[in-house]
């Protein structure tokens, strides 16, 4: 299994001052095309590789098409498609994304990128792979970390993403109206045929078995 991301930078690479002359060099790195040759060394297990020089950029099309080489190592792909930042911060997926918001890791097969990135730093997740930021697109390892569906669904709920109450798409019933049905004090059977659900809704309702955090 891989170290923890945490242990594979010197402590000085977490000063706020440091990171944001890092950040600031990452971004003229991704503007001239070199991102895979300096950040994949930094970032790289074992002993770092030498950084290349820096070469001409292209100015005809041709050569610009010449130049763009593909990464076929994990770690080259990963400097080249994430936004890398301040370690407390997000870091975004460049790339494409699918239907749910998740960046698509496209090398060696289509997968989403956060778990990518998680068995990247930390090895083969025992369950799913969840954020703590509740960005879909965020590939810091530090915001990734392996939990159950249970725990899938908790965050959501935090993160206000899960569909609850009128926002689920089976809901018969708005908040205003579940708030009112509590304090209504009539025949259950006829609180049900008012709002065109079942008795049994209305008791469950009451006794907070659904609509619990309302």
């Amino acid at each position: 299994m891989l170290p923890c991301f945490k242990d594979l930078l010197p402590e000085f690479m977490f000063c706020t001052a440091f990171w944001n002359e890092v950040c600031a060099i990452n971004a003229v790195i991704h503007a001239v095309g070199l991102a895979a040759y300096s950040l994949s060394a930094w970032f790289s297990i074992g002993v770092p590789r030498r950084v290349p020089a820096p070469r001409a950029r292209p100015t005809q099309p041709s050569e610009l098409m010449t130049s763009i080489v593909r990464a076929t190592q994990p770690w080259e792909y990963y400097c080249r498609k994430v936004a890398i930042n301040h370690p407390s911060k997000c870091w975004e997926w460049m790339g494409s994304c699918g239907a749910p918001g998740y960046g698509n890791w496209g090398l060696g097969g289509v997968q989403g990128a956060h778990r990518a990135t998680y068995r990247l730093f930390y090895g083969e997740p025992s369950n799913m792979v969840l954020h703590k930021c509740g960005n879909r697109r965020c590939c810091n390892p530090n915001h990734l970390y392996d939990g159950t569906s249970q725990q899938n669904r908790r965050d959501a709920e935090s993160h206000g993403m899960a569909p609850v109450g009128s926002r689920h798409g089976q809901s018969k019933l708005t908040e205003g109206q579940v708030l009112a049905i509590r304090n209504d004090n009539r025949q259950r059977k006829v609180i049900a045929a008012e709002y065109g659900v079942s008795p049994t809704a209305i008791t469950n309702i009451k006794r907070r078995k659904t609509w619990a955090w309302l």
